[in-house]
């Protein structure tokens, strides 16, 4: 359209603009809009009132416009006339009555997202609204990394959760400002047409179930019953199943399981695969073969190592989107690379035991404070002792489990920050930098305080499952294999989460219920050990012992690229660790990943 001269413009509002609104007025009518077609057409009547009285300015007859503003009153009086039903009825437009449940949803859905996560965050969700107002989902945060207007900036509180407690995916947000995840056990509603944030909806909450044995040999019955549907409904597949095998209790239950379950149906779940240590702490081969033999799979090995790591690094980094907080992660990493050198496409692995069945030693605080607290004096003294006959534990490191439990957190704080535990405030960090005021990020989560069943919660929402999860999830999709967890069927959770505590943890045994549930399929010095390592790898030995310059090296770029939130003390502590004059700890693989992602992702820092 093109205005060259006054006229031109008067033709402008007073023919074209009203034939236009007229149209809009005559669509909006059929479709039962009447409230717009009525305003199209009020403005119309109201310009051509004006317009009777004087012809247009460059001569023309006023009778256009009025024939205009008739068919817009007839169009009014087609609305009076008939009602909405019988409109709809000729254009074949249902009631609202006579919608189906599905239709009705759709109406009412038009301009809203519904993103929903699994109960456990098996899966993971992401979205972020770009600038331009346009909302992305995607799988894995690199996705965003294509849509026009994406920045990569730091998440300040996020990084510092991770970096000062090892700490990840315990929250909706992620390390990617303005980046968030549907939490798990959660659904999000968003209109595509606002810029508010969503609130976040559970629609899942792990809860015990009400009625279970209290017998504990009729509870490890029930146990094997629920645990063996659990493996049974994951073996459903149209590919070739296999199943994953550390040499822990977790892992070689399922491949007795599946074992016990085989009925013939294909090849893919009699192959399991391990990763193994050349040196023997860190090793657990020799239950992996008593697996193994017993169940007669085909057994397929890796052997990380430290060159691997450092080379593998980067990419590994990628395929997570943000930082990782250990070397083990590289174990899963290569058993799933193992897993794609086959025709197995699936995989049967063991998150969420440990969570449910109090497998981790974080378990004992809770457990003996709940007796302090119950004044079980007796049950106390029979768990200190338990734990120094099974465990071969010290009394001080007992007593400091106990009283971490107990201690409110100011004492708790001041305790950990004398005894070289992590604490809120470590010099190797800028929290300044990072612009967060230091807290314990665990604190919030309730895991403390509340019991073996408060910590099971607590680690199944927030502080341990979530990012256990997100790396099974990232180290197996980086390989196209997908990994099912057996042990978060939610019925078994709820069932597990129902017994009483001593059924799970008692005298220093853990996973009681699994160990004589699954005793007649477990081989004897699996079911009968108690020490615990899971895809662990020899990063300590890598660290002071095969490559030190190449860690130290890794922890100086990190430091380099962190664009001052790692001090100089950061490159100090990894000198004194490859060095051996300072104690391994897992946050220098935390500050070396953390250095990685900022150069692959170009992040920004506010």
């Amino acid at each position: 359209l093109r205005l060259e001269n006054g006229a031109d413009l008067i033709r402008l509002a007073s023919v074209d603009i009203p034939f236009y609104l007229v149209y809009f007025g005559f669509r909006g009518i059929l479709q039962g809009r009447k409230r717009f077609g009525r305003v199209a057409i009020a403005t119309i009547l109201y310009f051509g009132v004006k317009l009777l009285l004087e012809d247009f300015p460059n001569g023309q007859p006023a009778s256009l416009f009025v024939a205009l503003a008739l068919v817009g009153g007839a169009l009014l009086l087609v609305a009076k006339l008939l009602s909405r039903d019988k409109i709809d009825a000729a254009l074949g437009v249902k009631d609202s009555a006579s919608l189906t449940e599905r239709e009705r949803v759709a109406l009412e859905y038009a301009d809203r997202i519904t993103a929903v996560r699994d109960r456990f965050g098996v899966k993971p969700l992401y979205w972020w609204r770009a600038p331009d107002g346009t909302l992305a989902f995607a799988s894995e945060i690199k996705a965003f990394t294509v849509v026009p207007g994406w920045r990569a900036r730091l998440n300040g509180h996020m990084a510092y959760d991770f970096l000062a407690w090892g700490l990840s995916d315990h929250t909706d947000q992620t390390m990617f400002a303005g980046v968030q995840q549907v939490a798990p056990g959660t659904l999000l509603e968003l209109d595509v047409n606002a810029t508010a944030a969503p609130v976040p909806k559970r629609w899942f909450t792990p809860k015990p179930d009400a009625t279970v044995p209290q017998s504990f040999d009729e509870a490890a019955r029930v146990f094997k019953d629920k645990f063996m549907a659990a493996v049974k409904v994951r073996l459903r597949a149209d590919v070739p199943v296999g199943t994953a095998l550390s040499g822990g209790l977790d892992s070689s239950s399922i491949v007795c399981a599946v074992h016990e379950l085989w009925d013939g149906a294909g090849d893919g779940a009699r192959n399991a695969f391990s990763a193994r240590a050349r040196d023997t702490a860190y090793d657990e081969g020799p239950y992996m073969e008593a697996v193994a033999r017993q169940s007669g799979v085909v057994h397929h090995l890796t052997w990380p190592d430290a060159d691997g790591f450092l080379a593998e690094l980067d990419d590994m980094v990628w395929h997570h989107d943000e930082p990782f907080g250990s070397a083990s992660i590289y174990a899963e990493w290569k058993v799933f690379a193992k897993v794609a050198e086959t025709s197995v496409k699936v995989t049967l692995d063991g998150h969420g035991a440990d969570e449910t069945l109090a497998g981790y030693t974080a378990f004992v605080g809770p457990q003996m404070g709940a007796m302090a607290r119950n004044l079980r004096i007796g049950a106390l003294a029979r768990e200190w002792r338990g734990q120094r006959r099974v465990h071969e534990r010290s009394p001080l490191w007992v007593a400091a489990m106990l009283v971490d439990d107990l201690a409110p957190g100011w004492l708790r704080a001041l305790l950990r920050r004398l005894g070289g535990r992590t604490h809120a405030t470590p010099g190797w960090l800028d929290v300044e930098r990072l612009g967060v005021r230091p807290a314990d990020p665990f604190a919030p989560s309730g895991g403390r305080g509340h019991g073996v069943l408060g910590l099971s919660l607590a680690q199944l929402t927030a502080t341990s499952l979530p990012m256990q999860l997100k790396w099974a999830d990232r180290d197996s999709m980086a390989h196209s294999i997908e990994s099912r967890e057996p042990f978060l069927d939610p019925e078994l959770v709820g069932y597990i989460l129902g017994l009483p505590d001593a059924f799970k943890l008692d005298q220093g045994v853990t996973k009681r219920v699994l160990r004589d549930g699954l005793r007649d399929l477990l081989p004897d010095m699996v079911a009968n050990r108690h020490d615990k390592m899971g895809f662990v790898t020899a990063e300590s030995l890598w660290v002071t012992r095969d490559r030190p310059d190449a860690f130290q090296a890794a922890a100086m770029r990190a430091v380099q690229a962190a664009k001052g939130i790692l001090t100089p003390a950061a490159l100090a502590e990894a000198k004194a660790m490859t060095e051996g004059r300072a104690p391994f700890h897992t946050r220098l693989i935390r500050m070396i990943a953390f250095g990685v992602w900022m150069e692959r992702f170009q992040v920004e820092v506010s």
